[in-house]
């Protein structure tokens, strides 16, 4: 599975119960990376996928890192920390707005050293949005140190 998530410069996700940002330029690029493949996401997420070319690839539920299995997972309103763990995650798959909004709920993610297999950041690549100049998609998987 690769959990795939949008985060500010500082690691901010959420503000007063909202996402930061969202931009449908990103959301053509996970339509490419996830292929055939259907996005697993919470309802809240869904709304953001609303476009035509998403019919069909969306899978709706309560807790999607609970109910995606060999899949995708958008993560956005649920907790990250509880499935870094898990050994069916291949990847957290972070898109990186080139701006700082505000904040009040912020990516956490297991500290190197802390876990017998340690996140390490494999590839990095920026692109344009349709609202955001840039934004850089950061790909995450277990390494050994």
């Amino acid at each position: 599975m690769e959990i795939l998530l949008c985060a500010d410069m500082e690691n901010g996700v959420f503000f007063n119960g909202r996402r930061q940002s969202q931009d449908r330029g990103l959301r053509k690029r996970i339509l490419r990376r996830i292929g055939r493949e259907k996005l697993y996401v919470t309802p809240y997420s869904a709304k953001q996928f609303m476009e035509d070319e998403w019919d069909g690839k969306l899978e709706i539920c309560g807790n999607p890192l609970a109910e995606a299995r060999a899949a995708y997972c958008f993560v956005e309103d649920c907790p990250l920390a509880q499935a870094a763990d898990r050994e069916d995650i291949e990847a957290i798959v972070i898109y990186r707005w080139d701006k700082v909004y505000p904040a009040d709920t912020w990516l956490k993610l297991p500290a190197n050293g802390t876990h017998a297999s340690d996140w390490l950041l494999c590839e990095s690549t920026s692109f344009a949005g349709y609202s955001h100049e840039k934004i850089t998609e950061e790909v995450y998987r277990r390494g050994r140190q």
